[in-house]
């Protein structure tokens, strides 16, 4: 727990940050039960299932049982399939993640869908709390305030793969100097979200953690050839060429509800009016920007950890906002550092950074779009922080 004074202090400083996020995603579950299409159906708004994303865990698992795995990556016939084992209203779906995905995919596919929905998230937040505990502790954070952060809340309601990624992505980092294996290995299995990964590489050779590099390697390349002897290489061939490709054409899609989640500067700047040469130019800088001050970052774990996190969503021009976990985490601990040295400036825009993620949804409404300012300002505190930010209860006791 936090101790004495400072713990009052974090607690009622951040609380309104952490109303607006919990407010805004408790709106949208409201939302959703007022377009259900009936209290005893799982269809909402007439395109999709309680659960949102996990639909696509579930049916991709449920199409390698069923040995229906040719319309995989057919978006046409794919979606036909879960009109027909799902429900007929649902749409607007495709599967984006890679083949390995299918080698776990078919243990949730196994279970009735409520089930399996209940089960996935139950286990990803078991995952993400388990992952964050050690750094909370760190910082005197009692293990469940990684529970009350907006990004949580978010990737329950679009019943995403951010916990278990920021899990993996915590664990990793934690690890890389006592167990370079398990780091390697919990990279390897970032695969589930491979482009969130982009900079692990650079990371790790920005650390020296060239063992873990190794492990990284090894255990990926062991993933992936496992995933060719079981599925084939004609899904990776589809994977790599046609799905992805849909994939990054969502960046310039400004008029779907989805693109109000999208963190890259190319969207934001698309959606405020900017042409193409404009919003890709300044998706360049900024990503130019941060891989400047990653190469600035402090060479210990903790800050290639978060500061690389922050630092993904700047240059990546492909990210959602329920995939900020590790960021929310990051905005947490820079607060409360910020809050006990009595930086208010600082501790502001680490609020801001905690409360953002669901709210983009609205403020894109409202052609507001402050996504890549406010992570570039955290990543600029998080690479000029004072030592031992993420950790102060160990700065006291220096």
């Amino acid at each position: 727990m936090i101790g004495g004074r400072a713990k009052t202090g974090l607690a009622w400083a951040v609380v309104p940050f952490l109303l607006i996020g919990f407010g805004i995603v408790g709106y949208l579950f409201w939302v959703d039960w007022q377009n259900a299409a009936s209290r005893d159906g799982l269809l909402i708004n007439n395109s999709t299932l309680w659960g949102r994303d996990f639909v696509n865990v579930w049916s991709g698992g449920r199409m390698l049982l069923a040995g229906d795995l040719g319309a995989l990556y057919d978006i046409e016939a794919y979606q036909a399939w879960q009109a027909a084992n799902l429900d007929a209203g649902i749409d607007h779906h495709n599967y984006s993640y890679p083949p390995t995905s299918l080698l776990y995919a078919w243990t949730f596919a196994s279970l009735p869908y409520v089930t399996a929905l209940f089960t996935w998230l139950g286990l990803s937040a078991i995952a993400f709390v388990a992952a964050a505990r050690p750094w909370l502790k760190d910082a005197a954070i009692a293990a469940p305030w990684a529970l009350l952060l907006p990004t949580t809340a978010l990737c329950l309601w679009a019943g995403h793969y951010g916990l278990f990624f920021g899990a993996l992505w915590l664990w990793a980092w934690r690890e890389v100097d006592n167990d370079p294996r398990t780091a390697g290995i919990a990279t390897a299995l970032m695969i589930i979200k491979p482009h969130l990964a982009i900079l692990m590489p650079l990371l790790f050779a920005l650390k020296g953690a060239w063992r873990a590099f190794a492990w990284a390697a090894l255990a990926l390349g062991a993933l992936v050839g496992l995933s060719i002897a079981i599925f084939g290489a004609g899904l990776w061939e589809t994977y790599l060429t046609s799905t992805s490709g849909t994939q990054l054409g969502l960046v310039d899609n400004t008029n779907a509800f989805f693109a109000r989640m999208m963190t890259g500067t190319v969207t934001n700047m698309l959606a405020a009016g900017a042409t193409p040469a404009v919003a890709w130019g300044a998706q360049i800088a900024v990503a130019l920007v941060a891989l400047v001050l990653v190469a600035r970052l402090p060479r210990d774990a903790a800050s290639l950890c978060f500061g690389g996190a922050i630092a993904t969503f700047l240059i990546l021009p492909y990210g959602f906002n329920y995939d900020l976990t590790v960021v929310g985490l990051a905005a947490l601990l820079l607060a409360h550092h910020a809050w006990r040295s009595g930086e208010r400036p600082r501790f502001l825009i680490a609020g801001l950074a905690l409360a953002l993620p669901p709210a983009m949804i609205f403020l894109g409404r409202e052609a507001i779009y402050p996504a890549p300012l406010i992570l570039l300002a955290l990543l600029f505190l998080a690479g000029t922080r004072r030592p031992a930010a993420f950790a102060p209860t160990k700065l006291q006791s220096a």
